[in-house]
C-alpha cells in the first residue's frame, strides 16, 4: 500500500505465481477510463445493426436449451 501512495506499483504472487497488482488510484481511474471508452467506441461500432427484443432473445435461448435436452 505505501508503494502505491508513492506512485509505484507492486505486484501479489501466490507461490511465485503473479495473481493481483496494486497500483496508484490514478493510474487504476486511467485504465478504468480507458476500459469504458473502449466499450464506447465498441458500442457506437454496431449502433447500426439490428437489435432483438429481450423477449425474443429469451425465446431463442429457450428453444436452444430445449433443443439440446432433446438431442
Amino acid at each position: 500500500m505505501n508503494q502505491a501512495e508513492d506512485g509505484d506499483s507492486a505486484v501479489i504472487t501466490r507461490n511465485g505465481v503473479p495473481v493481483a497488482a496494486i497500483v496508484p488510484i490514478d493510474e487504476y481511474q486511467a485504465l478504468e477510463d480507458a476500459a469504458d471508452e473502449l466499450l464506447a467506441r465498441e458500442a457506437v461500432q454496431h449502433l447500426d445493426e439490428p437489435t432483438v427484443s429481450m423477449a425474443e432473445l429469451l425465446a431463442d435461448l429457450f428453444a436452444d436449451e430445449r433443443r439440446n435436452d432433446v438431442a
